[in-house]
């Protein structure tokens, strides 16, 4: 059996999550970046205006990312292989090469590594890292320092956190990130996001896709994730339904005719004052409603 982590770069999907959690907040994400004019290449940079981010980018970023300044930021995502000496070399270099490459001042580009999983503690103290707080390692050895590592499943459950955590690799952190992003969905999501955290949560978590055969790109993960929504949307109250949804836009593109269907006409007019009731009907028709009214009352 093929194992479904094997059929997914996830590179792409967490590229993808990043592209659409933070290109509305003014944040361009950009993956594969060339940092010579000839390879190696870097997974994701982030490009932004310089200086502190703004309060809503703060809000979709994770703790470290949040707190940088600088204009270009790299990041070097590890989901299925646990970070080496290795890496902790390449990372930085990609920042240098990119920085030379692009004539930037050292301020303007900071580097970091994500990883889904907890870093050996055997590497930790090898390379000189220390916990400086929940989630976040940072070195004082030269080469290592300028490259802090974010480690997902460490990362305190903040509401900025979690979007992230969903890339963890531990279980018990996923289940939590999933379950309590619920409640973020409106306020940062997207539609199109919302269908691939609603994708990566069914591939990670439910057993319908430990067969699969074929390799899975974000867009089929998108694909899986739209369609889930919409077999639960029909169970759903319709009051959940529109939950969130501004009544104009409920009503957009439904006629007059729709919108009043049901109503009784003494709710319709309730409020109107007389004068306005009145404003389009013609002399005509009032003289023969009054008289039609003299009649009715006479023949009582």
């Amino acid at each position: 059996m093929t194992n479904k982590v094997e059929l997914i770069d996830w590179h792409e999907p967490f590229a993808e999550f990043l592209e659409l959690l933070l290109n509305p907040v003014g944040i361009e994400v950009l993956s594969e970046i060339q940092v010579m004019s000839k390879p190696p290449r870097a997974d994701i940079l982030l490009l932004r205006n310089v200086g502190p981010h703004t309060e809503e980018q703060r809000q979709r970023l994770c703790d470290a990312v949040r707190d940088s300044h600088a204009s270009h930021i790299f990041i070097e995502f590890k989901y299925s292989e646990t970070i080496t000496e290795a890496h902790l070399i390449k990372a930085p270099a990609y920042g240098i090469f990119y920085r030379e490459s692009k004539k930037l001042k050292p301020s303007e580009v900071d580097t970091f590594i994500v990883s889904s999983k907890t870093p050996s503690s055997q590497l930790i103290e090898d390379a000189g890292y220390r916990w400086a707080e929940e989630g976040i390692l940072r070195s004082q050895i030269p080469g290592f320092r300028m490259t802090p590592i974010i480690s997902l499943n460490d990362l305190p459950n903040t509401p900025h956190n979690l979007l992230f955590k969903v890339f963890a690799s531990k279980l018990k952190q996923k289940r939590l990130a999933f379950d309590k992003i619920k409640d973020r969905r409106a306020d940062v999501m997207s539609g199109e996001l919302s269908a691939l955290i609603i994708g990566l949560q069914k591939i990670m978590l439910s057993k319908e896709f430990e067969m699969a055969t074929e390799t899975i790109t974000s867009e089929e993960i998108k694909r899986i994730g739209m369609a889930y929504a919409k077999r639960m949307m029909k169970d759903f109250p319709v009051e959940e339904r529109l939950e969130g949804v501004p009544f104009k836009e409920r009503l957009k593109g439904v006629p007059l005719e729709e919108r009043l269907k049901g109503v009784p006409l003494e709710e319709r007019l309730k409020g109107v004052p007389l004068e306005e009731r009145l404003e389009d009907v013609s002399d005509e028709e009032l003289l023969r409603l009054l008289e039609a009214r003299r009649k009715a009352g006479r023949n009582h």
